[in-house]
C-alpha cells in the first residue's frame, strides 16, 4: 500500500483514525470513473463517509481491497461451499451440462447423476478433466 500514499499524499484526509480520499482520487486508485464510484456507493457496493461539506470520502484500505477484487488478484476466502452429508435417492439427468457447474451443485446437494449430456467439445474436455469419475 506504500505506492498509494506516494501517489495521492496531498489529498489524504484523516477522519476517525481512517485515511480517506474524495471520489475523484478514488476513481484514480480504482481505475473507474467518479460517476461509477458514486453509483457503487449508492448501491452499497462501496462504503463512503461524508465530510462536513457532504463530500463522499472513501477509505483507502477498502479501495485497495476493491481494486484487488476487480483485478482478480484478491484471494480472500469469503465463501463456503455447502455439501450435504447424506445422499438422497433422487437421481438427475442433465442435458446441456456445460462445464458441469449445475451438476456439481446437485452433487453437493446429495443428488446422484445418471447422465450428463454435452455437445460442445471444450465443455466435454473440461468435464473429463475436472470430474473423471463422471465419465463412465
Amino acid at each position: 500500500m506504500q505506492w498509494l500514499f506516494v501517489k495521492i499524499s496531498k489529498n489524504i484526509i484523516t477522519m476517525n483514525n481512517k485515511l480517506l480520499i474524495n471520489v475523484s482520487e478514488a476513481s484514480k486508485v480504482i481505475g473507474h470513473s467518479p460517476d461509477t464510484i458514486r453509483r457503487w456507493e449508492k448501491k452499497g457496493l462501496v462504503k463512503a463517509e461524508r465530510s462536513k461539506l457532504n463530500y463522499r470520502l472513501f477509505n483507502i484500505q477498502e479501495l485497495q481491497e476493491l481494486k484487488e477484487k476487480l483485478s482478480g488478484q484478491s484471494f480472500a476466502d469469503n465463501y463456503k461451499i455447502l455439501k450435504s452429508e447424506k445422499k438422497t435417492d433422487y437421481k438427475t439427468i442433465e442435458l446441456f451440462a456445460g462445464a458441469g457447474g449445475t451438476a456439481l451443485g446437485f452433487e453437493n446437494a446429495g443428488l446422484k447423476h445418471e447422465l450428463l449430456n454435452e455437445w460442445d467439445k471444450n465443455c466435454i474436455l473440461t468435464l473429463k478433466k475436472n470430474r473423471p469419475d463422471w465419465n463412465r
